[in-house]
């Protein structure tokens, strides 16, 4: 999964208590193949920072989320049930819906509207659309 020509400034260290503390928080098992890269890109910014998704061309992927923020950015943009992974520089996210006890596809959650638009099946499907 890993884009050998991506490159990430600003990495911080993985704390596993985060991983573990989001984990129980939202009762859920975070996919492999996020988990496996958060040493690579923990509130890292990609230099390949755009993708397209159905209906947005051009979309922007800021940071990705330190991984100690996850369970609080829930809850001030009152979306308890969802993980997010990365951010936009307008206030929007990029992550992973619960449902029931398992994690969606990647999903772009729209501030402005409150929507959320579905991005790729998997965290390493999400990574191969950025250009």
């Amino acid at each position: 999964m890993q884009d050998n020509d991506m490159k990430y400034k600003y990495v911080a260290k993985v704390n596993i208590e985060d991983v573990h503390g989001i984990e129980k928080h939202f009762n859920v098992i975070l996919p492999d193949d996020y988990k496996t890269v958060l040493p690579v890109l923990n509130r890292g910014k990609p230099s390949k920072d755009q993708l397209d998704i159905s209906n947005r061309l051009e979309c922007v992927v800021d940071y990705f989320i330190n991984l100690s923020l996850v369970i609080q950015i829930s809850k001030d943009i009152n979306q308890e049930n969802f993980i997010a992974v990365a951010s936009d520089p307008f206030g929007n996210y990029y992550g992973y819906l619960k449902e029931s006890n398992h994690i969606s596809p990647i999903y772009f959650w729209d501030h402005e509207v409150n929507k959320f638009t579905k991005c790729s099946n998997s965290f390493s499907d999400f990574i191969k659309l950025l250009y």
